[in-house]
């Protein structure tokens, strides 16, 4: 009859398996959703990991010069070659140059005044505290009217060392020489001899 309403097994079942159906397609969406972002944040920390490994694969930092015969005259060289030295290899567009003042301030971090350790140690902890890919150390030794200056480039991971020069000089015009010693291995770097491993 026209007043009693539709009872049949068949109608109900249809309207539970309707609801159950949009209840599992809510959740898939919800499932999805929440995947498509977990997705989009890993891809967004890969690339940040990326960009900043691409980053440090080329960092650099130079160390202040070791002054082997200590000779306090002279101390000044130390620094000299070090700032003049990080100027002229910030021209090599392929490297990025760590700043003076950070390298110094991690130094007295890594050694603490009064607390005895070798130039070497010192300069590999550093680098490694400041996530530095490579890092040129060099020194000096004056005698009589010479001064032998010694570089070289140092891998921080893998411990390579390559040469980059070891010449005498005369004692004169030690602020041009700084300059031409600086130049001689901007160029050095510049080329394709060094970072290509």
């Amino acid at each position: 009859e026209d007043g009693i309403r539709d009872r049949s097994p068949s109608r109900g079942l249809g309207d539970v398996y309707k609801r159950q159906s949009h209840n599992i397609t809510s959740l898939l969406s919800w499932v999805g959703g929440i995947l498509f972002s977990i997705f989009i944040v890993f891809q967004i920390v890969g690339f940040m990991i990326n960009d900043t490994t691409s980053e440090n694969s080329n960092s650099i930092a130079v160390f202040p010069f070791e002054n082997i015969l200590e000779n306090a005259e002279y101390d000044w060289l130390s620094d000299g070659f070090s700032r003049t030295m990080t100027f002229k290899i910030s021209e090599v567009e392929k490297l990025n140059v760590i700043d003076q003042l950070q390298i110094l301030k991690t130094i007295e971090k890594v050694q603490p005044k009064g607390a005895g350790m070798a130039y070497d140690i010192i300069a590999r902890k550093t680098a490694e505290k400041m996530n530095i890919n490579s890092f040129i150390s060099g020194s000096y030794q004056i005698y009589e009217n010479q001064i032998q200056i010694t570089a070289q480039l140092v891998n921080v991971k893998s411990g390579v060392v390559k040469p980059l020069s070891m010449k005498t000089y005369p004692l004169s015009d030690l602020i041009q020489l700084q300059a031409d010693v600086s130049q001689e291995i901007s160029s050095l770097l510049n080329s394709n001899k060094y970072f290509n491993d």
